[in-house]
């Protein structure tokens, strides 16, 4: 059993599909810490005010990390608002500086413009996701299309800010966008040892 657990966003796209991801976000067990953050379909067309969304986690227990710091384990986790879709607060955030922090961003662009500056100065670790991995991925050459601004450099997989040691991770997750399927590109939860 985890001792924490993160979602990253892009819960629904549709409000139609909300209790049914609540659902499933219910079967994770009770018992170790949960954060979320809100990822683009959250914050789109802000067709759902981001207090509703606080709400909406809370019901599932977990606790949404909009540009705020919570502790659990001895790590500081801090969640981004989404870059592409949100309120772009997060680079006026007041973010830890400390070896035990894990930044939280749905979008690695926002991370990546971070890291630009000297606000994520300092966190060992950013998990992010957005791009699927892809979801169309083609040996050998990878992500056919993403949907980040820095393509294919930050499609899926482990990076290493040269000047900080911060290692970013973009997962695949575990959703699809537009269309429901996945080719070469399969389903990711991604477990994290802090030890």
């Amino acid at each position: 059993m985890p001792d924490c657990i993160a979602f990253g966003g892009d819960l629904a796209g549709d409000a139609a599909w909300i209790g049914k991801s609540l659902d499933f976000l219910r079967t994770i067990p009770s018992g170790p810490r949960k954060f979320a953050v809100c990822g683009n379909w959250e914050l789109r067309r802000r067709w759902l005010p981001a207090e509703r969304w606080r709400k909406i986690f809370d019901e599932a227990g977990f606790q949404l990390l909009m540009n705020e710091t919570a502790e659990a384990c001895g790590i500081q986790f801090h969640g981004l608002d989404d870059a592409k879709e949100g309120d772009g607060l997060s680079r006026e955030a007041a973010i830890p500086r400390s070896e035990n922090v894990c930044i939280l961003s749905h979008n690695p662009d926002t991370a990546a413009a971070m890291l630009l500056t000297d606000k994520l100065k300092g966190a060992p670790l950013i998990l992010c996701g957005h791009t699927h991995g892809g979801q169309f991925r083609i040996p050998g050459f990878g992500a056919v299309v993403t949907s980040s601004r820095y393509r294919k450099r930050l499609e899926y997989g482990a990076y290493r800010h040269s000047s900080t040691g911060a290692t970013m991770y973009v997962s695949a997750g575990i959703g699809a966008t537009w269309f429901n399927a996945r080719i070469c590109c399969p389903p990711e939860v991604l477990f994290v040892n802090f030890c």
